[in-house]
């Protein structure tokens, strides 16, 4: 199960993300970053609430990172499993996941 909601505060727009980011749900990740990018300004990601990462969603969130002027950036802790997923893939020094991760 996936879940995805958008919240607004004071530092702008932020996709709240839970559950499997895997293959069986790439497309509504897709979808949903691909609504936030056609609105300008940053978009924050957090994905504490993520249990499952596999290189599908993954691909998808670097993918992502690329289509916003203002930025993607990560914020709330990123769970271990992430970390791993992004470090078997080799994007660990990807913007995304070196821009620092803010909690708020």
């Amino acid at each position: 199960m996936t879940r995805m909601a958008m919240t607004q505060g004071s530092r702008g727009r932020t996709l709240v993300l839970e559950g499997d980011l895997t293959i069986q749900h790439v497309l509504e990740l897709r979808d949903a970053l691909v609504r936030a990018a056609e609105e300008p300004g940053a978009l924050w990601l957090d994905v504490s609430g993520v249990e499952r990462l596999d290189m599908a969603g993954l691909q998808v969130l670097s993918a992502a990172e690329r289509g916003f002027s203002d930025g993607l950036r990560l914020t709330g802790s990123v769970p271990e499993t992430i970390r791993q997923v992004v470090q078997e893939a080799g994007l660990e020094n990807e913007r995304l996941w070196t821009s620092g991760v803010t909690d708020e």
